[in-house]
């Protein structure tokens, strides 16, 4: 008889990153459920009983940080191991001290993401160096979208100028000046 699939619970408000996180952790075997705000990502836990959460730190209402004392102090042992993600920088140490087993910078990769699941799901923490290479590719994405998005608006810019110059062009020859 095949084993149960493993069951994760995505929490963030975020249609986007819950289905990207869908979408890479289906494929790598798991059965994933989701969860718009952490009211209800806390009542699919109590029904749900997920074996592990992946929970966003900023959402309108109860955020990741309430979650993770409400978590602790509302439901019995056991606990299953939260994931707190965020694109804003925090405080790494508060999340782990209410309750989180690690903390992942979004975007994250999808091969970490599987990596950070699976030793989520053993109750482990990731180690100094994968750590460190997850911030590492965090920050190259996020210069890369930066880069990309500044790129974009000059773009605009320029367009805007010409466009701009034409038109002025245009009422001065209207008005005769």
């Amino acid at each position: 008889m095949a084993e149960p699939k493993r069951r994760i619970l995505v929490v963030d408000d975020s249609k986007e990153i819950q289905d990207f996180f869908r979408l890479i952790l289906e494929e790598a075997g798991y059965e994933v459920f989701a969860a718009a705000s952490g009211e209800e990502g806390f009542a699919k836990t109590k029904t749900l009983k997920p074996d592990l959460i992946l929970l966003d730190f900023i959402m309108p209402g109860m955020d990741g940080l309430e979650f993770l004392t409400r978590l602790r102090s509302d439901l019995p042992p056991p606990l299953p191991p939260t994931i707190l993600c965020s694109g804003f920088e925090l405080s790494e140490e508060e999340a782990l001290r209410r309750g989180a087993l690690m903390f992942v910078r979004k975007p994250v990769a999808p091969a970490d993401l599987c990596e950070f699941v699976a030793l989520g799901l053993l109750g482990e923490r990731v180690s100094a160096e994968t750590a460190a290479r997850e911030r590492a590719n965090s920050a190259a994405a996020r210069t890369r979208a930066r880069q990309t998005a500044a790129t974009f608006v000059a773009g605009i810019r320029r367009e805007v100028e010409r466009r701009a110059v034409g038109q002025m062009a245009w009422l001065a020859a209207y008005f005769g000046l």
